[in-house]
């Protein structure tokens, strides 16, 4: 089941690259003046962090972000670190959206339309905002269907192996499986949905887990360092 695990992998980092484009493009010089603006006091600035991460989607883009911006002296370094720990809230959501709706729902009867209608308006659409709007489209429905392929890949694997050599293993392997997985893959995101596929297959327990996410969570640090 190696390849289906991979090519979903893929199809959900390619989604989250395509949606990540896409915002940037339609954000412009507009996500530079809401973070001069809605920084200054430390509260907002990590509602600002979350808010701007649960849309990009990705924490080490705002991580760099930030710090290009604070050596630059757009920002302030209270501001900039505000932002930071908001990111890493922010990064979170793609969890929540696979727990609340990626395993409870047959989501293949919009996944196709999203990536149809995504695809070919990306390519035959020259208005910017609608050419940007399909190619995010395109990238949602590009990352469910990657978490279906994970998950059955998954649920294949449970029904052939026998994992009972997992159980009363130390948390610390499983951080550091979590941490490593996300410093290689740099996205705690696609780690956690790995985390929640294993999960829901019954491969591991929900307190092996929540170590794995907060591993995956550090790991995702690596490209600030």
């Amino acid at each position: 089941q190696i390849w289906p695990f991979l090519a979903g992998l893929g199809l959900f980092l390619i989604g989250m690259s395509q949606m990540e484009e896409s915002l940037r493009k339609m954000a412009g010089r507009s996500f530079t003046k809401f973070l001069k603006e809605h920084t200054r006091n430390p509260i907002k600035a990590v509602l600002s962090g979350a808010l701007i991460t649960a849309v990009l989607q990705s924490s080490a883009m705002v991580t760099l972000l930030v710090m290009s911006f604070t050596s630059a002296g757009i920002l302030l370094l209270k501001s900039g670190i505000g932002i930071i720990l908001g990111a890493n809230l922010g990064t979170t959501i793609t969890g929540w959206l696979v727990s609340l709706l990626g395993f409870k729902y047959r989501l293949d009867v919009i996944i196709l339309p999203l990536i149809a209608i995504g695809g070919l308006g990306t390519l035959f659409l020259t208005k910017q905002w609608l050419n940007q709007t399909c190619r995010f489209l395109m990238g949602f429905g590009l990352i469910f269907l990657g978490l279906e392929y994970m998950k059955g890949a998954f649920a294949e694997f449970a029904q052939q192996m026998d994992l009972t050599f997992l159980n009363g293993k130390p948390y610390v392997l499983f951080f550091a499986v979590g941490f490593l997985l996300a410093a290689g893959l740099q996205s705690s995101s696609a780690s956690m949905v790995i985390f929640l596929s294993a999960l829901s297959v019954g491969i591991i327990q929900v307190d092996q887990c929540l170590f794995m996410v907060i591993g995956a969570d550090l790991g995702t640090t690596i490209s600030a360092f």
